[in-house]
């Protein structure tokens, strides 16, 4: 197998790991909240929610160009730690290259 893939394979599901923690986290969290929310406290507030849900009045051009920005930061961000990845195996392999070793030619 060779190490990139093998890279790619583990920095994949550190990132899951990591990704799924966090939403965790936050999904409790909002039941906490939820569970805790009177409805007094809910209509006392109502106007705090809905200015919250009403606050982000941006041209959908501007979302797709910052979702794009974002995917290619994500993107990157993976790609770079893929290369420090590797890297930090190839310090263990023994081999010289990532690529498949070159050996005798088949005897056909």
């Amino acid at each position: 197998m060779p190490r990139t893939f093998l890279a790619r394979i583990v920095v994949t599901l550190v990132i899951g790991l990591v990704v799924g923690v966090l939403i965790g986290k936050s999904v409790q969290h909002d039941y906490e909240v939820g569970k805790n929310l009177t409805m007094k406290e809910y209509i006392a507030d109502f106007e705090k929610y809905k200015n919250d849900l009403m606050k982000n009045d941006v041209p959908m051009v501007y979302d797709i160009v910052g979702a794009i920005v974002l995917v290619l930061l994500v993107i990157g961000l993976y790609e770079l730690l893929v290369f420090g990845v590797d890297k930090l195996f190839g310090l263990f392999d023994k081999r010289r290259e990532a690529t498949a070793q070159h050996g005798t030619p088949p005897p056909w």
